[in-house]
């Protein structure tokens, strides 16, 4: 058993070694470093970078005190990337998993490369070229990762479970296969080099490929994502001007006909009429008031949305009952904000409409709490249909494949906005909550 002392002289302060250790560390704060700025962020980037240095040559140093053979990195170097992503509190989101696996990949290709590019470009020499030549693949690891990181899947909700797979067989293929070459590489000739050497180029590409169509197909989700919320929003600011043409038109009649009004409740009142004055006043308050109403909460992009909801319950005969306690700005995209709660809501009118009750009620409450965000919305549904159907999400709609966007919009939204949302069912209401933390808002990613 090497001891501590042997290790340290003859491995771990190893020039080649240290190269490996700094270019993992660096492309790990590369990768999943919290981006921000201040005067604290580069100290604690450095104190970071010198932790992950400890930790790595810790373990490579139990690696070889248990083991004693190389090949450490293809352990250590994922349980660092692994661990660090843990730390960070992110390891059970899909993006950062195939992140760490397929860079696992492009690491594990890469170091082998800078153990058979040398021996097939330099047969035979051993010296300072030789070890220039096996860090300067090492160090192009950076360069994937600023790859990694420059088309980045971690601000994008939603992956399709199929790129984890395919990562998963991809990067434990790639582990796989270098680990089975580097522990037999002894064994093999100068043409055996050769060919691994364009093997391990064609792996390397397929890594880097594979990734990057996680990418690709991530960012066309996105994109079309973004496409169906400004659908939503078009449509939306075109039934808006409907509603506002009408109140408009609604506000010349009543201002038409109000003296007419007034002067019939004037001789009402003067010929001693009151009930008849008084039934004449419900009349009004019945039929011109509500045309008269205008939600107002202090919020403009609120205050548009439940005016806009409100017009079509009222056109279904439903009511809807609005509670808001939010200031007039909100760290959240106006789109995100009217997609959130104009989905819901509407969900909760369809659900309505299919219920077929005349006098039900839509509940919508919405609260600004210090950094966070709540909205609920609750509608009656019908009692005897089986509550896991109800929650199933499955549409009745013809147009299945816009509804399915309006749940994945929904839960796109709270992701971007570190929130969650929960939907249940509760003394026969289907109540869905819905809460944002606005300061980890993070409106540009994706």
């Amino acid at each position: 058993m090497a001891t501590l002392e042997e290790y340290l002289v003859t491995i771990a302060f190893e020039p080649s070694m240290i190269v490996q250790n700094t270019v993992t560390c660096t492309a790990v704060l590369i990768l999943f470093a919290e981006r921000g700025r201040g005067r604290m962020r580069r100290p604690r980037l450095i104190l970071e970078f010198f932790t992950l240095f400890a930790a790595l040559m810790a373990m490579n140093g139990a690696w070889e005190g248990l083991f004693h053979r190389p090949g450490s990195y293809f352990v250590t170097h994922l349980l660092l990337t692994t661990g660090y992503v843990l730390w960070l509190g992110k390891l059970k989101k899909r993006q950062y998993v195939i992140t760490i696996i397929l860079f696992y990949a492009v690491e594990t290709a890469g170091i082998v490369l800078s153990s058979i590019i040398p021996e097939v470009l330099l047969p035979d020499t051993y010296g300072a070229l030789e070890i220039v030549l096996r860090n300067l693949v090492v160090l192009s690891t950076l360069a994937a990762a600023v790859f990694f990181r420059k088309k980045g899947i971690l601000g994008f909700q939603n992956l399709n479970p199929v790129s984890m797979v395919y990562a998963l067989l991809v990067g434990a293929s790639t582990a796989l296969l270098a680990m089975a070459y580097s522990s037999s590489r002894s064994r093999y000739d100068a043409s055996a080099a050769r060919f691994a050497l364009l093997a391990f180029s064609c792996i390397l590409v397929i890594d880097l490929v594979a990734y990057y169509m996680n990418y690709a197909v991530a960012r066309a989700q996105e994109r079309e994502k973004q496409l169906v919320i400004e659908n939503y929003m078009a449509r939306n600011d075109r039934e808006l001007l409907q509603l506002n043409q009408q109140n408009l038109e609604d506000m010349r009649k009543i201002r038409h006909d109000i003296k007419n009004h007034f002067a019939y409740l004037e001789v009402l009142l003067r010929e001693g009429r009151q009930g008849e004055a008084l039934d004449y006043f419900e009349e009004l308050r019945v039929d011109v008031l509500p045309q008269l109403a205008y939600i107002d909460c202090g919020n403009r992009t609120v205050s548009a949305v439940l005016n806009l909801e409100t017009a079509k319950a009222r056109a279904q005969g439903i009511a809807l009952d609005y509670r808001c306690m939010v200031g007039p700005e909100l760290p959240v995209r106006d789109s995100d904000l009217c997609a959130l709660m104009t989905n819901l809501i509407d969900n909760a009118l369809e659900a309505m409409a299919r219920l077929g009750t005349a006098d039900g009620t839509v509940e919508v409450g919405l609260r600004q709490k210090g950094a966070g965000l709540y909205l609920c919305v609750i509608n009656p549904v019908d009692g005897a249909r089986n509550p896991e159907e109800l929650l199933s999400l499955r549409t009745t709609k013809e147009d299945d494949t816009l509804h399915g966007y309006g749940h994945k919009i929904v839960e796109g939204i709270a992701a971007r906005y570190d929130g969650a949302v929960n939907r249940e069912i509760r003394e026969g209401r289907y109540i869905v909550d819905v809460v944002l933390d606005m300061a980890c808002a993070k409106p540009g990613e994706g």
